[in-house]
């Protein structure tokens, strides 16, 4: 059985290096710098300003690419362990403007919570089964009928953390499609929120600019 979760450990590690890999690659895909961005003469006062600038100036000559980094950032970051989400809609908000980066927020949180949810139940199976198996079976009906709405009201109402909410479809047999739809859903409102204050403070930033 240890050899086994050493494997699958390793298998996991193998394949959060690939993602790492491929980011990077995505990266370097979009040039050595952002257009407008000067690095080796950004006076510190003005740093927040050029990077916004720089930013805005890359995302308009490559949006496909852009936004395909950010998807990307936004899946990997989720799967983490530490509170992202409202860094990652305030800075989408101020790149893509809030529908899309809500958009983007969603989908990828999505994505984020099924890759959390098999990698869990693949390490785990064993260990959950030995536990909690006869327990969870009884559930499995219910949890059927009524996983989504669970899911749902727990990313509607953030009373438990995003990261314990991701590790409950590990535990409990809730069919995956429901966790992808319930956190698409749930997450979309506070994500637009969040995007359109970073939205409002891109606006901000233009207009001290022309002034």
């Amino acid at each position: 059985a240890m050899t086994t979760m050493r494997f699958r450990l390793r298998s996991v590690i193998g394949a959060l290096a690939a993602a790492g890999a491929l980011l990077l690659g995505l990266l370097l895909l979009g040039g050595d710098r952002f257009p407008g961005l000067e690095a080796d003469a950004l006076p510190a006062a003005d740093l927040w300003q050029q990077l916004h600038r720089g930013l805005q100036g890359w995302h308009a000559q490559q949006p496909v690419l852009a936004a395909s980094v950010f998807l990307v950032v936004v899946v990997l970051a989720r799967m983490l362990p530490v509170p992202t989400g409202f860094i990652l809609a305030f800075a989408g908000g101020l790149l893509f403007g809030p529908v899309l980066a809500a958009s983007l927020i969603a989908f990828g949180a999505g994505v984020s919570a099924v890759a959390v949810a098999v990698l869990g139940r693949w390490l785990f199976r064993s260990a959950i089964e030995r536990r909690l198996g006869s327990y969870l079976r009884s559930l499995e009906s219910d949890l059927q009928r009524d996983g989504f709405r669970c899911l749902l009201a727990a990313r509607l109402i953030p009373v438990l953390p995003a990261t314990v909410v991701n590790l409950l479809p590990v535990v409990l047999p809730i069919p995956l499609r429901q966790v992808f739809l319930a956190t698409l859903f749930g997450l979309l409102p506070m994500a637009y929120l969040t995007a359109r204050l970073g939205s409002d403070a891109g606006a901000l930033d233009a207009a001290e600019g022309l002034a």
